[in-house]
């Protein structure tokens, strides 16, 4: 898919390869062999689309946007469809679709149009630390839950280091917000794609304030591990330092784009999710409609995770029930019974429901 601004996108690859290439070697202290292997990790790397499954726009809960089988509508949706959305908001994504991506100004809804889904971008972040939720610090209202896409997506996104968009509809900065986040970036010459990307991925590894951090991430990277940095790393105590590496994705998410869903067993404040009607609406999208799961985490570093594939099976169901019979009971019983995330996890510990 040839996306609307590829030869700016090349033209600033091209421009910075041979930067790239003295970076790499000079100040990173890297193998030279190893940068055409970092590159095609950070091109094949999986796409992290947040939403917020406790949020409501315009009286709307975001989870009753989730699409059936046969809804032609894409989920999460894409900002600039968002309705209710204030005039920050709309201000920061007329920036950049219009003067980078070349769309019309979009405006302020009252209600959600499924038929401007397909007409604008989708906002995420690479996941290229492995982590189980989309942001690495989850305790400032930050999404807690993710679509995790395949990576036959990647074409289709446009890449820029920082973290601009990818916050909203809320957009408060996440904790691992470098302080260069939410600052538009005018030029369109710092935007790249998964083909040409020299540029963006200069810029990025500058952007990391320690050069040691930036090398053991280097590494990390290149190990090509399926976990987040283990508590023992080099790399652990840094996550922070690490900042976001955004994404635009165009075009459609299909359930068949979809490689799970991803979710806190709490809410934005600290709550109990597991178990709510909202954590059942993302069961439901996740099992029925786009046939494959949902990853539980306490964590976005958490080593371990619970897999969670089919409404029939037991074990799993011998937690999730009394949870979602919990989450019905009227503020008064529940403080009797004084149920909190501890529970569930310890649980889920018990009957071997934690795995990598």
């Amino acid at each position: 898919m040839a996306l609307k601004g590829d030869p700016l996108y090349s033209a600033g690859s091209t421009q910075r390869q041979t930067a790239l290439a003295k970076y790499w070697k000079s100040s990173l202290s890297q193998k030279p062999q190893d940068l055409s292997r970092f590159l095609a990790i950070i091109a094949g790397s999986r796409i992290m689309i947040p939403f917020d499954a406790t949020d409501s726009l315009a009286g709307r809960r975001i989870v009753d946007l989730m699409p059936n089988v046969t809804d032609p509508w894409s989920f999460p949706p894409p900002f600039a469809c968002y309705a209710g959305l204030d005039a920050s908001t709309i201000t920061q994504v007329n920036q950049i679709e219009q003067q980078i991506f070349g769309l019309p100004e979009a405006s302020t809804q009252s209600s959600f149009d499924t038929s401007c889904f397909d007409t604008r971008p989708i906002y995420g972040r690479l996941d290229l630390l492995q982590l189980r939720l989309p942001f690495y610090d989850s305790t400032n209202n930050a999404s807690r839950q993710g679509v995790a896409l395949k990576r036959s997506v990647n074409p289709r996104a446009v890449l820029y280091s920082g973290e601009y968009l990818v916050p909203a509809p809320n957009p408060s900065p996440s904790p691992s917000s470098s302080s260069n986040s939410l600052k538009f970036n005018p030029n369109p010459l710092q935007y790249g794609t998964t083909n040409h990307l020299n540029h963006v991925i200069l810029q990025y590894l500058k952007s990391i304030p320690d050069i040691n951090v930036a090398m053991t991430f280097v590494q990390f990277v290149l190990s090509s591990v399926a976990t987040p940095p283990a508590v023992d790393s080099p790399l652990y105590n840094a996550l922070d330092k690490i900042p976001t590496l955004e994404v635009a994705l165009f075009g459609r998410i299909a359930p068949s784009d979809v490689s799970f869903v991803a979710s806190s067993f709490a809410t934005p404040s600290d709550g109990l999710f597991f178990g709510s009607d909202e954590a059942l609406k993302v069961r439901q999208y996740a099992i029925n409609t786009t046939k494959t799961r949902v990853v539980w985490a306490q964590e976005a570093d958490s080593p371990k995770v619970v897999r969670d594939s089919s409404f029939d099976d037991q074990a799993f169901n011998s937690v999730w029930t009394p949870a979602f019979a919990y989450t019905h009971l009227s503020g008064e019983e529940q403080r009797k019974l004084d149920v909190d995330i501890r529970n569930i996890t310890s649980a889920f510990e018990v009957i071997g429901k934690f795995v990598a």
